[in-house]
């Protein structure tokens, strides 16, 4: 999955870049663009998720899930897909999860495994993995860390956190499902 930081590029060649990871295929596109408002996140979803639909790549909304309630997605396909935070996962009322044809997110231990899972999330993103600039200081968790959480999921683990051409054939062999790349795919 490729994950987007439009801070890792210059301003007027975000959309371009979105159109170059969309070429690639990835298995989504996940808009994580946390410092916005909704409203901007919604421009920038609107012309992100049209992208998408142009390549057929998933199209992922991360955090913003008032955005299925924004009329600027009523004239165009409505996002089905979310990734957020658990503690933000855990917020949603059933009635709000159930509005998203899949949910994401992130986890950093067998608990938080556990939890979401009990809210029956489709995926999760387990990390860090590798050291990684996202994460300066942070000590990685590294591949025990990815393979317990790959040998107790019951959906897709995808790693993240500094993978990349490198060592992304040693996170499928603890088990991963795929893997998320942000600053590589923010620069190719």
């Amino acid at each position: 999955m490729a994950i987007t930081n439009r801070k890792l590029v210059a301003p007027h060649a975000f959309f371009t870049q979105i159109e170059r990871i969309c070429q690639r295929q990835p298995r989504a596109l996940v808009l994580r663009e946390k410092d916005l408002t909704l409203e901007e996140y919604v421009e920038l979803a609107k012309v992100a998720a049209g992208i998408c639909e142009t390549y057929q790549v998933p199209f992922v909304v991360h955090s913003f899930y008032q955005i299925l309630d924004c009329p600027a997605f009523a004239d165009g396909e409505i996002p089905s897909n979310l990734h957020m935070p658990l503690a933000k996962v855990k917020e949603l009322s059933v009635k709000e999860r159930k509005r998203w044809g899949k949910i994401g997110t992130s986890v950093h231990s067998l608990q938080e495994l556990e939890e979401a899972q009990q809210l029956g999330v489709s995926y999760v993103f387990a990390g860090h993995v590798f050291p990684t600039d996202c994460k300066k200081g942070v000590p990685a968790r590294g591949l025990d860390f990815l393979k317990e959480i790959c040998a107790h999921s019951k959906v897709p683990v995808y790693a993240i956190g500094g993978v990349d051409k490198s060592n992304q054939q040693m996170c499928f062999e603890q088990g991963a499902a795929g893997i998320c790349i942000m600053s590589g795919a923010m620069q190719i």
